[in-house]
């Protein structure tokens, strides 16, 4: 008999997206870019956030 394989989730990420924004004329074809505004990962042995307030052109 075979085992039967079964997932679990080892790490969690939750990502907050900025505005997005559409390139038209990118080399691939049309492309969605977007700032990170916050990110937070979460595991047995990891809790880490990251937060930006960047004004970046």
């Amino acid at each position: 008999m075979m085992p039967i394989a079964s997932l679990r989730p080892i790490r969690t990420i939750v990502t907050q997206l900025g505005v997005l924004i559409e390139l038209r004329e990118a080399p691939k074809g049309i492309r969605l870019i977007s700032e990170v505004v916050s990110s937070e990962l979460r595991s047995e042995k990891i809790n880490a956030s990251l937060t930006t307030n960047d004004m970046a052109d």
